[in-house]
């Protein structure tokens, strides 16, 4: 499947990943291995993550967590497409759920 990331999401994982070579040069550049890796997974088996259970998320809108770091890939799944919306910080109040209204 095609796995298209809005710009968004991209902003936040610059952000993200520039956070974590500011603290540490080899996080930056894990940080941004775990994210390539989870975009590979998405690609692969995007139904493999579990569905958003929100009372304002409609459609097949999906989280998946990076590991070693507290952030998500929230993505939605269309037809031959899926769309990523946010990588997000994990303890955040889902400031992401705007972006796929």
């Amino acid at each position: 499947m095609k796995l298209t990331i809005r710009d968004e999401a991209g902003t936040d994982a610059l952000e993200a990943a520039l956070y974590y070579y500011d603290v540490r040069p080899k996080l930056g550049v894990q940080f941004r291995e775990r994210l390539k890796a989870a975009y590979e997974s998405i690609a692969f088996n995007p139904w493999q993550f579990p569905k958003v259970a929100h009372h304002l998320v409609d459609g097949d809108v999906r989280i998946a967590m990076l590991k070693q770091f507290p952030y998500v890939v929230v993505f939605e799944i269309f037809n031959e497409e899926i769309v990523v919306f946010a990588v997000d910080h994990s303890h955040r109040n889902d400031p992401w759920i705007e972006r796929v209204e």
